[in-house]
């Protein structure tokens, strides 16, 4: 999911832009702004310091929708147990334990299953 910014949601306008929807300058252009007066870092940004009005503020609302995450599905805890074990490194390591086993080397295998789940229950 792409994150929203000011400029996804700014239409291209057939008439001069109003106060609140010109998009800021490219960020190449813009120089540090700690360095810069705050009148003038308002200014290059096109914005002013009281923020919007209620009426741009419901314009845009209106336009863009109501600014409220969409809710996630929620995770067992077995699913985030699980998880914990899904890196390279960790089915790298239950690899070698499980061929450790075939090798009939089980105190190894043990060893190294043993910190595999250290690993996940610190994780999780």
């Amino acid at each position: 999911m792409r994150g929203w910014t000011f400029r996804s949601f700014v239409p291209i306008p057939s008439r001069p832009m109003p106060f609140f929807s010109r998009p800021a300058p490219p960020a190449e252009d813009l120089p540090a702004f700690w360095a810069l007066p705050a009148a003038e870092v308002l200014a290059r940004l096109h914005t002013r310091e009281t923020g919007l009005s209620e009426t741009e503020a419901a314009t845009i609302r209106q336009a863009a929708g109501p600014n409220v995450l969409q809710p996630t599905a929620q995770t067992s805890d077995a699913g985030l147990f699980l998880r914990q074990f899904n890196s390279p490194i960790s089915l790298l390591l239950i690899g070698a334990a499980v061929l450790s086993f075939f090798l009939r080397d089980v105190t190894d295998a043990l060893i190294i299953l043993g910190i595999i789940l250290v690993s996940g229950a610190l994780g999780f």
